[in-house]
């Protein structure tokens, strides 16, 4: 079942560069809900990895959405300060393929549904980076060229071996 409501930011494109005039013709990339800084954001981003709270029924909504982001800035210093959670709601369609018990976004039939696929499948994956940062072409949402700190720490988990044990 759907909450009623609107998001905060709705980011449309339009379908192969063209533009007629009418909503046939764009499709739904982002949906962005803001949260105050803080507590709000906080307690919005654990309500999400429980059971999907607000950001889901959205999706259900607008089922061709390709990105949720809860989202949340702040002037600290005199400086922007922004923070925010980015996931993907496109199917993996090589993890679907390889995993016999993964679910699917598009089989998914209500928010509570797609809540579960993202928590069962894809583990409530979800990104700091790729969206607002300098690097990142606006449209192009996604990793470009940076290293998490996830990836770091996996990194340093690699074994040194020498040159000749190649």
């Amino acid at each position: 079942s759907a909450k009623g409501g609107y998001a905060d930011v709705w980011i449309r494109t339009y379908k192969d560069g063209g533009f007629d005039g009418s909503d046939d013709d764009k499709e739904s990339l982002l949906i962005i809900e803001c949260k105050t800084w803080g507590r709000e954001f906080d307690g919005a981003w654990a309500d999400t990895k429980e059971d999907g709270a607000q950001l889901f029924s959205y999706l259900q909504q607008e089922r061709a959405t390709k990105f949720l982001c809860l989202y949340t800035a702040d002037i600290v210093d005199g400086k922007l300060e922004q923070d925010y959670h980015l996931i993907n709601v496109q199917d993996n369609e090589e993890k679907l393929a390889n995993e016999e018990s993964a679910k699917s976004f598009k089989d998914a039939t209500n928010n509570k549904q797609l809540y579960n696929v993202w928590h069962e499948t894809y583990h409530n994956d979800d990104a700091t980076r790729g969206l607002f940062e300098d690097e990142i072409e606006p449209y192009r949402i996604g990793k470009n060229k940076y290293t998490t700190p996830k990836e770091v720490e996996h990194l340093r988990n690699l074994n040194k071996i020498q040159y000749k044990e190649l």
